[in-house]
């Protein structure tokens, strides 16, 4: 192939894929003409176009998100609302067909292209990446953020991975635990680029921030407060399980945090100095945890569990002898047709049943903990496997 000819099919490829943007955005502007989409979006536009274009604090109604989420946002406040919500959903579908890939690079899953069209598809219609789109939150691009720095990570592209870590924190509650977990790993294993280089880069976004807004930190402090002050709860499933039985919610809070906190440091410590194997699934365990019992850990926190559902399928079509397509099929049947099918017939779909915040996070842990003893294959007890690492 000439020099020529791959030159034109790069152009016609771009072409192709702006104008399926085009089409793509011009079918979500008809979509959020005609149905309520965006609603979280909404007071994140608004609080853009207050900042950007009239110079106002944009701390104001539901916003709660650090300034430097305006490096995304802030465009946005250009905008007026019903262009605004068309891009926005298109940005968010964008990035959970990102997610979808990256997702397969990072757990090593080889498939056909058809097989990997399928997933990509999947990560675009399932119940949680789908229901994040359609409310327009930010997740979707803060979930592709920290895949692709757990992959950078495992590529040892370690500026790559502290980079994008700085940025994932746009959105603290959900990256936070994941975040804190990737720093304490890289120092076990001297992987000083990603500690500096994610120090470096949350300095530069907080100056950054307080030059284009002093007043940002003080006024993030004080509507962070009031959505502590006005939350009943910790807002996350275990939490949930804790207030369904009144009378007993205080002790029981304690001990569903304190058992899974503490199992999970018992992960973390055992993971120190371990390879990039363990590590990864290391990773998918604390994203998994800090979906359960993290602060106001929402549905649209759910979709960075994507990349854990394509480890545990890619685990057992490794391991399956005969019929191997099938798990994955019905998997990505049931959290896609299956969720969808019920909320249609039963007609609650502006409405979440409290058994959607439990299903993924339990299969997802329950599947995590089949695949450890044939992905890590430790030779010994939890104790004294614990016992040498510290030791």
């Amino acid at each position: 192939m000439n020099s020529q000819l791959k030159s034109f099919l790069v152009l016609l490829t771009i072409l192709g894929v702006v104008l399926a943007l085009v089409g793509i955005t011009y079918v979500n502007l008809r979509i959020s003409e005609e149905y309520p989409t965006g609603t979280d979006f909404t007071s994140s536009w608004e609080s853009a176009r207050r900042w950007v274009q009239r110079g106002e604090t944009p701390y104001f109604g539901d916003f709660s998100l650090p300034l430097s989420s305006m490096l995304f946002l802030a465009p946005f406040g250009l905008m007026e609302s019903l262009e605004a919500r068309a891009i926005w959903m298109t940005l968010l579908e964008v990035s959970a067909i990102l997610l979808g890939f990256f997702s397969l690079r990072l757990v090593k899953w080889k498939v056909s292209v058809f097989k990997a069209g399928f997933l990509c598809v999947f990560s675009l219609f399932w119940y949680y990446g789908l229901r994040s789109i359609l409310s327009g939150q930010i997740s979707l691009i803060v979930a592709v953020l920290l895949v692709l720095s757990i992959y950078s990570m495992i590529q040892k592209l370690d500026i790559i991975a502290g980079l994008c870590l700085a940025v994932s924190l746009i959105k603290p509650t959900m990256a936070i635990v994941l975040v804190f977990f990737i720093l304490f790993w890289s120092i076990s294993t001297k992987r000083k680029e990603v500690v500096w280089s994610f120090l470096l880069a949350t300095l530069a976004l907080i100056l950054a921030s307080f030059a284009l807004f002093p007043e940002w930190l003080v006024d993030w402090f004080i509507q962070s407060a009031n959505f502590i002050r006005d939350s009943r709860s910790l807002d996350s499933p275990l939490s949930i399980l804790a207030n369904s039985m009144p009378g007993l919610s205080k002790p029981m809070t304690i001990f569903f945090y304190s058992s899974i906190i503490v199992y999970m440091v018992i992960e973390w410590i055992l993971v120190m100095k371990k390879d990039d194997r363990w590590f990864l699934w290391t990773a998918m365990l604390t994203i998994v945890i800090s979906n359960l019992a993290g602060y106001r850990s929402g549905i649209d926190h759910f979709v960075l569990m994507l990349p854990v559902i394509f480890l545990i399928l890619q685990a057992w079509e490794s391991r399956s002898q005969s019929n191997r397509q099938f798990l994955t099929i019905l998997v990505c049947l049931f959290f896609s047709v299956g969720f969808w099918s019920y909320f249609y017939f039963t007609d609650q779909i502006f409405s979440e049943p409290l058994w959607v915040y439990f299903v993924l996070p339990v299969f997802c842990l329950m599947g995590l903990w089949w695949t450890r003893w044939w992905f890590i294959r430790p030779s010994r007890l939890y104790v004294e496997e614990l016992a040498q690492t510290i030791g």
